[in-house]
């Protein structure tokens, strides 16, 4: 027997925004245009021994800013390539091999760059194997990436789950991290670095579920813990020597925090309610002093927040959904001054309808319910109440 399934995906944007002025401007004229067109093609084969797919894309994406005050002018235009296939086998009963590649072309237009079009090509061999023995599972992965016809280190991850039994669970996962400074990082001018080297080193997870289960009620509970230490952290600061912010391979990051979870179910004959509750606490500390911008070693970073509070209520009923979220981020540092904590609401309804192989689906949102004034960056307030309204048309052959 085999399964052939042919997608199409489109998605575009058009958006016309107006910037606020800023805590210490009395108006603003500026605005910002953005535009943004993907399309993506799937194509998968499952068979009796495995899958194979094949992904296509194309994403080109314009992002133009302007301030008549100051008669400032920036666009850009990103266009990316993107190509993507893999198989998957069965191997014995319980285990299962994925080997694939990947490949991403990508390049940018823009005046910031003084006339330099950078471009960068990006491809990949990757596998994984993952299975279980008894009562544990395990997943292996293994990345090796060339950029620019240049080999990067391997990036090996390991992941084991402990299930006790059907309701309790020890999940453990390390992981080598690398990640390739951006094109603004390398050559916005002034500022951009293009002798920077990339972000690197290794992550650790540890976690514990447990699930209880007592007629249409259902209550899950998780505690992960983490531990992260990057070197090479890029930062954007003003150097001594300098009037303007540039990228520098200047400091070396230790994060490490924990991440407590509780969701409760309850199921109704056709809906469900649910509630989801989390707390945060990162702390994410730079390990070099610094004199500009000024850092102790030891000191959280600038725009980090170390405690952050999440409670989410869903109501689900036949075809429609209602859900409540709310989102508490604690006080933290900026470059000049402190941030305040601060507290958002978001409210929103959603329904689908299917016809045969068609389904759409409605969603209206209020943003900022309850109409709070806050910054996420020092001297940059963001939006009050708003609303958004979205549809979304899916049609699928096989």
């Amino acid at each position: 027997d085999k399964q052939k399934t042919l997608s199409a995906h489109f998605w575009w944007l058009k958006a016309d925004r107006e910037i606020p002025p800023t805590n210490v401007q009395t108006r603003s004229e500026a605005y910002q245009q953005d535009q943004a067109t993907r399309i993506m093609l799937d194509f998968t084969e499952i068979t009796h021994r495995g899958k194979w797919q094949i992904k296509a894309g194309f994403f080109d994406e314009q992002l133009n800013y302007y301030d008549p005050q100051i008669r400032l002018t920036s666009e850009s235009h990103f266009q990316s390539y993107l190509g993507d296939v893999s198989a998957s086998w069965r191997l014995g009963a319980r285990h299962y091999l994925l080997v694939g590649g990947t490949q991403t072309y990508t390049e940018a237009r823009t005046e910031v760059y003084q006339d330099s079009t950078p471009n960068q090509w990006r491809a990949a061999l990757f596998t994984s194997l993952r299975g279980d023995w008894r009562k544990t599972a395990y997943q292996l992965s293994i990345r090796q990436e060339m950029v620019d016809g240049r080999w990067i280190p391997l990036t090996p991850s390991l992941g084991i789950d402990w299930n006790f039994d059907t309701r309790f669970s020890l999940k453990a996962k390390v992981s080598r991290n690398y990640r390739l400074p951006t094109f603004n990082d390398l050559y916005w001018q002034p500022g951009g670095n293009p002798d920077l080297l990339p972000e690197s080193g290794w992550s650790q997870e540890l976690g514990l579920d447990k699930v209880w289960e007592t007629g249409n009620f259902t209550v899950s509970t998780s505690l992960t813990a983490f531990n992260r230490l990057i070197d090479n952290w890029i930062l954007w600061s003003i150097r001594e020597d300098q009037n303007f912010w540039s990228a520098n391979n200047i400091t070396r990051i230790w994060s490490r925090g924990l991440e407590p979870r509780l969701k409760f179910m309850y199921a109704l004959s056709e809906g469900s309610i649910n509630w989801h509750s989390g707390y945060d606490y990162i702390r994410s500390t730079n390990q070099v002093t610094l004199e500009r911008p000024r850092m102790m070693a030891g000191s959280q970073l600038l725009y980090t927040p170390e405690h952050q509070f999440f409670t989410k209520v869903d109501l689900k009923y036949k075809n429609k959904r209602l859900s409540y979220h709310h989102r508490y981020t604690g006080a933290t540092l900026g470059q000049n001054e402190a941030i305040p904590a601060f507290q958002v609401a978001r409210l929103s309804l959603g329904w689908n309808y299917r016809i045969r192989k068609y389904q759409l689906d409605f969603q209206a949102a209020i943003n900022n319910l309850w109409n709070k004034d806050y910054v996420v960056i020092e001297r940059r307030p963001m939006p009050g109440r708003h609303f958004q309204i979205g549809i979304q048309f899916s049609y699928q052959q096989k």
